[in-house]
């Protein structure tokens, strides 16, 4: 029994002094993760309905120095949208701006911006991080998910539902985004990390 006790005592020792991860701090650390790894893979599903229709499905795959892919199949707006893209080493900041903006944003937007006859994701030389900020963000323990909302240049535009993983990695978005105009859209997608 006194020795049950003592096993007691230090467990609440242990967690008392263990400072707890705001969830700010606590989704920072899946784009850090992202960021500094060396290589990340995955495969992806999105839906949205609303002001804009699309379906796509597709892999991402970030390579050391700045050598990615993303390929993808669907439809944007009716229309059959293939996408074939990379980077091959520039520019500077593009496994950067793919990190940040896939576990902030999603996937979607990237995949509209090279649908649209883009050669390039926004961001890639740089200033993903001003662009693209989380507020209000909360973590669901039970549900192990983030809710926040996501603000583009400066303008809230809209909320968000980032189910995670393993290691905290994102597995499942949702995503409701108003536009300047007054439109709205959803935005589900799946992550499979490899």
């Amino acid at each position: 029994m006194k020795k049950l006790l003592v096993l007691f005592a230090l467990i609440a020792a242990a967690c008392a002094s263990t400072q707890s991860e705001t969830p700010e701090e606590r989704i920072a650390a899946v784009e850090h993760r992202l960021d500094t790894s060396p290589e990340w893979s995955m495969a992806f599903t999105t839906t949205t309905t609303g002001a804009v229709k699309s379906r796509f499905t597709g892999t991402m795959n970030v390579l050391p120095h700045n050598f990615a892919s993303i390929d993808a199949d669907g439809f944007m707006r009716d229309q059959p949208v293939h996408i074939r893209w990379d980077a091959s080493g520039k520019p500077s900041q593009v496994s950067h701006a793919l990190s940040i903006t896939v576990v902030r944003l999603g996937i979607t937007h990237n995949l509209a911006v090279l649908a649209g006859g883009a050669k390039m994701i926004e961001h890639a030389d740089g200033g993903i991080d001003q662009a693209l900020k989380l507020t209000n963000v909360a973590w669901d323990a039970k549900d192990k998910k983030f809710t926040y909302h996501v603000v583009v240049e400066g303008v809230d535009s809209g909320t968000g539902e980032l189910r995670v993983g393993h290691r905290d990695m994102p597995r499942e978005r949702k995503l409701d985004v108003r536009f300047p105009d007054g439109s709205k859209m959803h935005v589900e997608e799946r992550y499979e990390w490899r």
